[in-house]
């Protein structure tokens, strides 16, 4: 029998419909009080009931029942399921055999919703500096091009434990942490969301920051290399979150004009410096080796590395012979991945669209969005695009402008 955890947002409301829930199924009831009191579990009253879920969530990650049942202090106040304790009940019954999340509030749509289509989809989020388009595409993996999305009312659901955990601890924190205005637009529009929430592709980088952990939610935890470490602070995030042992590749020094980037400069030395002081604290797991990449690369057997992370020079050339070189140093099931895969318009197909090429026809020349910074000649798409083509792979990225691109070698 799959126990269930219910968790309750209470608000001074009558409680005493528990008392008829079918206890056999009952792993653990967890009432979370927002009204003030000290009664039950005191929570801050912010965020609806999206906040308490994902609290709930973010605070039990690691202990989850089987599958939770979240509820509110009147779950029977919306003129849909469930409509009495039994109904509860049948869902217990149901979560017996459910894999899947299952939305209790499939009917009606959201009142601000047209066939399913968002009639507000560019009303901005307050709390997130977002418009819902923007956030779905981010968050969700809804490309931004839809139109439309199954976003139902959910705040009354049940779920499995499986369905949660296909998601890393940090995703939750970072939704959790949007949650910062008591009746926030983000709370609204997120708790039609859960839906779509549990059934992302877990397994899916949305944001470099979290590369640490998501390195550990793929068990790749042992060795890794960091080609262009330059000042480690990068190098310093990944190793917070992650376990392993780190080889920052680096030539810390400037290069030759063939190195067209606003990192080949002349104060190497200090910029050696601040990564040594980026990687304080983490010495015996941070390893640094100062020279370019392609002598770097014979210091490492075949399939001994759980990831690469390429990041040096970004021109098509050398991206290109950076993933030819390290790709046989990966083992089967590690991970190949980069930095700076440029989502023009916020999709791959963009950078083929937009018409600014170098001279050469595959790289260009890439500027801050708003022109003030030029980053370099970079060729890191096609270069990318090239290799799995040739190879059979499907890469993914991040959802980020200047993105991170990535694939798990066979």
């Amino acid at each position: 029998m799959k126990k269930i955890d219910v968790v309750i947002t209470y608000y001074n409301e009558d409680l005493s419909w528990i008392n008829d829930l079918n206890k056999k199924y009952i792993n653990k009831i967890f009432i979370y009080n927002k009204s003030g009191s000290d009664d039950y579990i005191p929570i801050e009253n912010i965020g609806l009931d999206t906040h308490t879920i994902l609290f709930h969530i973010v605070k039990h990650y690691d202990n989850l029942s089987d599958n939770i049942v979240f509820l509110q202090g009147n779950p029977f106040d919306h003129q849909t399921n469930p409509y009495n304790v039994n109904d509860i009940n049948k869902w217990f019954e149901e979560l017996q055999t459910l894999d899947h999340t299952t939305n209790y509030h499939i009917s009606p749509l959201d009142s601000g919703l047209t066939n399913g289509k968002v009639s507000y989809w560019k009303r901005p989020l307050k709390d997130t500096g977002y418009d819902i388009k923007t956030w779905m595409n981010r968050y969700l993996n809804i490309d931004k091009s839809k139109k439309t999305a199954p976003i139902y009312w959910a705040a009354q659901f049940g779920v499995s434990k499986d369905k949660i955990l296909k998601n890393p601890i940090t995703f939750y924190e970072e939704l959790l942490s949007q949650h910062d205005s008591k009746w926030g637009e983000i709370s609204h529009f997120m708790e039609r969301s859960f839906g779509l929430i549990f059934n992302i592709d877990g397994l899916h980088l949305h944001n470099r920051n979290n590369f640490g952990e998501f390195l550990k939610f793929h068990n790749l935890n042992k060795k890794g290399v960091e080609i262009g470490s330059f000042k480690g602070e990068y190098t310093g995030k990944i190793l917070n979150a992650w376990n392993g042992i780190l080889y920052m590749v680096d030539p810390w020094r400037p290069l030759g004009d063939e190195y067209i980037d606003m990192s080949n400069h002349k104060n190497h030395n200090m910029v050696y410096s601040e990564a040594i002081d980026n990687i304080t604290g983490f010495e015996d797991r941070a390893i640094m080796i100062r020279t370019i990449s392609e002598k770097a690369v014979d210091l490492f057997e075949d399939e001994s590395l759980d990831f690469v992370y390429i990041d040096g020079n970004h021109a098509y050339e050398y991206v290109k012979q950076d993933i030819e070189l390290w790709y046989p140093k990966i083992k089967k099931g590690g991970l190949v991945s980069g930095h700076d895969y440029i989502l023009f318009d916020g999709n791959i197909e963009g950078w083929y669209k937009d018409e600014n090429f170098a001279e050469d026809k595959i790289n260009k020349h890439i500027w801050s969005p708003d022109r003030k910074i030029y980053y370099g000649l970079f060729g890191v798409n096609p270069a990318v695009d090239e290799f799995c083509k040739n190879n059979n792979y499907e890469f993914k990225t991040s959802n980020e402008w200047s993105s991170t691109w990535y694939f798990f070698k066979r």
